[in-house]
Parts: C-alpha cells; structure tokens; sequence
C-alpha cells in the first residue's frame, strides 16, 4: 500500500513538473524558430546507444558485427580491402585470431590475441582457405622491387599486395609465435 501512495506521489509530481514547463518551453507563431517534429519513444523497442554502423564495404553479415568489437581499437581496419571483402563473405577477424576475449577486454593492451601471424606464417595461414593463387614470376619480382617496408630479398607474404593487416602505430609487440610481450 505505502509503495502505491509513493508510485502515485511520484506520477502527479512529475505531470505537475511537465506542466509548470509547458509556457517556458512552448514556441509559437510569433518565435521566428522552426517546430521539431514530437519525439516518439517506442518502449517496446530496444534502447541501442551504440549500434556498428554497417557500411557497404563491410556488408552485413555476422562477421561483419562481430568485427565491430574488434573495430573499438583496431578501426584502422574497417575499410581495409582485406577485412571488408572477407566480412562481406562473412569471415570475420576471429576466423584468425580467436576470439581474443581477453585481449578485447584488456584496456591496458598488455595481453595479445589468441593468434598472430608473423611473415613467415602468413602464406600457411591464407593457403588454409585460398588453395590456389596464380601469380606470375614477372608480377612477384615487380611487386618485391615496389615493397619499400622490406628487403626485395625477403620472401612474399600474401600481405604484401592484399592489404597492410597491420597497426600504424603499435604502444605494445608481441612475439607473435609465443604471444610474449617484447
């Protein structure tokens, strides 16, 4: 009983709150200001504050909402080619990496994903689901003479021409085979 007497309080306090409002803020005719359409709230909808915004290069596919929690740190990535065409065939970053919940959960950014691939594990990695790649020796002599990151001694990784796949500036390296941090 006393709890309804409250609600009930609580409800004619905040109708008389609105209506002493109502002269301050109501604009009329004369007010030289453009009238807002009313705010509709749908109390049966779910309140989303932070939806990822699916662009047309990501497409829209678990992947690519999967990748959103990935995207918090890493959005250098969510236009890359590389990124954008495997989530719009819905492979998303934990195909490779793991699910990396303790790293996604780590603000410090002390801890590493549960997989890295270093150059020298890249074409084991891609060649998992890209059986076949058809590249002339002409076109992976021209492109190692074009890598300015690398030797033009050091071998061709699938990185090297589908996409950098790598952060610009790094606050923290890992040894990407032991996962230690360097």
């Amino acid at each position: 009983m006393t709890m309804n007497r409250y609600r009930n309080a609580l409800l004619l306090a905040s109708v008389v709150f609105v209506f002493a409002l109502q002269p301050c803020c109501r604009r009329g005719a004369d007010d030289n200001t453009d009238d807002l359409s009313p705010l509709i709230i749908d109390k049966d909808a779910p309140l989303l504050l932070d939806e990822p915004e699916l662009s047309a290069t990501t497409g829209n596919t678990a992947a690519a909402v999967e990748n959103a929690a990935c995207f918090v740190c890493h959005a250098n990535y969510t236009e890359e080619p590389l990124v954008s065409i495997h989530a719009r065939k819905d492979v998303g970053c934990t195909k490779c990496h793991g699910k990396s919940y303790l790293h996604r959960n780590d603000e410090n950014h002390q801890t590493p994903p549960d997989r890295m691939f270093g150059a020298d594990t890249v074409v084991a990695l891609c060649t998992e689901c890209h059986h076949a790649h058809e590249i002339s020796d002409e076109k992976l002599e021209s492109m190692r003479k074009k890598r300015t990151d690398k030797p033009a001694s050091a071998p061709a990784v699938c990185t090297d021409c589908h996409g950098k796949h790598r952060l610009t500036t790094r606050t923290v390296r890992w040894n990407k085979s032991t996962g230690e941090r360097l």
